[in-house]
């Protein structure tokens, strides 16, 4: 009995732990550090990294200006795939947001299922926001998807949340579940954003002037933070300040206001 005892006292602990309740728990140590590190530079160490930062974003922000007027010369259409690669991207970062890699070995195929969800919901808006468009090709695969997309992209998205509930594996559903939702409010932001898709066709001076608008809030909100910035805005960024909140949001008002 006492051989017994010991064995089981010596069981390891469970394998996997709840998740702590503070979500930002680690961007919080992150910022920590990063105030240790700023504490202990001198003043002109400090000066020569912010002017260094300023002409590295400089030099980035027309690198970036470059492209996207590219981008608008070669035409509508690629200004809408260019939307559409942002919506990928918006959904690359959130589901990379809290991703836990060590967790995931034993459901990856959870991801991929995550990203054939997204995939097939944005290509169902594609096609309805499009649907006018497409009409006038002669393909006849195009022709068969818009006369049954209904059925067939909720046939797809069927399979995939089939496919999610049966991956559910013991241990880690909270997590799964957690990126299920996060799929679903990219999707939800996906709506709103493919209307601008056709936006675009209706003149491309509405896409340069709502791009431009965030352009200068960015540009606003760096400079006046860089100058006023002393109250942190969320712990997820810990550069960004109430300050250059306030500034990016009345900057762009005013700029915008001049330019139209």
């Amino acid at each position: 009995m006492s051989q017994r005892k010991s064995r089981v006292e010596k069981l390891p602990s469970p394998k996997f732990e709840e998740e702590k309740e503070d979500f930002f728990n680690e961007f919080s140590e992150i910022d920590s550090k990063i105030k240790n590190s700023e504490s202990e530079q001198p003043p002109e160490a400090k000066q020569h990294a912010v002017k260094k930062n300023m002409v590295t974003r400089i030099k980035t922000g027309f690198s970036i200006f470059g492209a996207f007027m590219l981008i608008n010369l070669m035409g509508h259409f690629y200004c809408a795939l260019f939307v559409y690669a942002i919506q990928i991207g918006i959904f690359r970062e959130i589901i990379n947001l809290k991703r836990n890699y060590i967790r995931e070995k034993p459901i990856k195929i959870t991801l991929y299922i995550l990203w054939y969800v997204f995939l097939a919901s944005t290509a169902f808006i594609f096609f309805w926001y499009f649907s006018d468009k497409l009409y006038f090709t002669y393909s006849p695969t195009i022709q068969y998807i818009l006369r049954y997309k209904t059925t067939i992209f909720f046939s797809l998205y069927t399979i995939g949340f089939l496919a999610f509930v049966l991956s559910l594996k013991m241990g880690y559903i909270r997590y799964q579940i957690r990126l299920f939702i996060e799929t679903h409010l990219v999707i939800l932001i996906a709506v709103g954003t493919s209307g601008a898709m056709m936006t675009i066709y209706e003149g491309q001076i509405w896409w340069i002037a709502s791009a431009g608008a965030v352009i200068l809030n960015d540009v606003c909100a760096y400079q006046v933070g860089v100058v006023y910035g002393r109250t942190k805005l969320i712990d997820l960024s810990p550069k960004k300040t109430v300050e250059g909140f306030i500034g990016g949001l009345f900057g762009t008002f005013i700029v915008i206001r001049i330019v139209s």
